[in-house]
């Protein structure tokens, strides 16, 4: 069918954003160690905090996101996921200390953690036998992208 083509293409387009975001805030901290460093006065300790607050939130994130999804659905947990890393990346970026980064920066990795699996779940989901493979592995240039 024509229009579920196109659905499914709007969609896959939207899940791969998110998963262009995911990468985009994982891998941009990298580029701001020293301003970091200069702005919010951080001692190497403290910079490794900062710097693996967000992977320790997507452990978490990416142990509870299955459950959660297969219970409140996979669109609402998506959902849920990108609002809330757009607010805590917002958070972030104006955070006027470093525990308020920190925060923030764990939360977002919780709703990466959780956005990142389901995503992949729903691009095969929408995705038909002859594309399956193909637009899952999108994902691969996204983040390279990214």
């Amino acid at each position: 069918n024509e229009a579920q083509t196109s659905t499914s293409k709007m969609v896959l387009f939207l899940i791969l954003g998110t998963i262009f975001l995911d990468a985009y805030d994982i891998t941009i901290l990298g580029t701001m160690t020293d301003q970091l460093t200069q702005q919010f006065h951080l001692s190497p300790a403290t910079l490794s905090i900062v710097m693996t607050s967000l992977p320790i939130g997507a452990l978490f994130g990416a142990l509870l996101g299955g459950t959660l999804a297969h219970q409140f659905g996979r669109k609402r947990i998506l959902s849920i996921a990108l609002l809330t890393l757009t607010v805590t990346s917002l958070g972030a970026a104006l955070a006027p200390n470093v525990i308020i980064l920190i925060i923030c920066r764990c939360i977002m990795g919780f709703a990466i953690g959780m956005d990142s699996p389901v995503a992949f779940t729903f691009i095969a989901e929408i995705s038909n036998l002859k594309h399956k493979g193909r637009n899952v592995n999108y994902w691969q240039v996204v983040w390279y992208v990214a």
